[in-house]
């Protein structure tokens, strides 16, 4: 049985960045769910999940807990990537709404992403559009309104926040229960 292995849904790349950092820190194979093997999944004494999270839902995370070649035995950790600040309300929700009650005791972890417009399509290229423009507009008349320049960093619909130290705290809860 291999120690660990990374399981991830990506869109954009932000989640896809964030399961290969992870896989390279526990010195294991991160594999996109469409490509897992049943065999993989359940050699694994530990797996991680990663998803990136669309209108609050984790992309593949309700399919990855269903399937029925993992093994009870095994550990599991969830990790979300989305646009929400990490301390943000939104955050939080995320664990509540996909997290079902028999499953509220897996260790859960969020981690900013990011927006690449140019990597979404239609028509959630233009939803994401609307909210991500009516976000940053919101941000610059909160500043205004406050007394505060707001300082462009380029375009809103290309915007990376994803940090590698983030994952600190998630690697050493895995290496952990190892």
């Amino acid at each position: 049985m291999s120690e660990y292995l990374v399981i991830y849904s990506s869109t954009t790349g932000f989640t896809e960045r964030y399961a290969n950092w992870i896989a390279e820190e526990l010195a294991c194979e991160a594999v996109k769910l469409h490509d897992l093997e049943s065999a993989q999944l359940r050699s694994a004494k530990t797996i991680v999940y990663g998803g990136p999270v669309h209108a609050g839902w984790v992309v593949g995370l309700k399919k990855f807990l269903r399937r029925s070649d993992r093994q009870k035995s095994q550990n599991v950790f969830v990790f979300a990537v989305g646009l929400a600040q990490v301390n943000s309300a939104d955050a939080t929700r995320y664990r509540t709404a996909n997290l079902s009650e028999g499953n509220r005791k897996i260790p859960w972890f969020y981690f900013q992403g990011g927006v690449d417009i140019d990597k979404v399509k239609w028509p959630v290229k233009l939803v994401l559009k609307m909210i991500v423009l009516a976000d940053a507009d919101a941000q610059r008349k909160a500043a205004v309104k406050a007394g505060k320049t707001i300082e462009e960093k380029g375009s809103p619909l290309k915007q990376d926040y994803s940090d590698r130290a983030a994952i600190k705290l998630l690697v050493e809860a895995v290496k952990a229960v190892a």
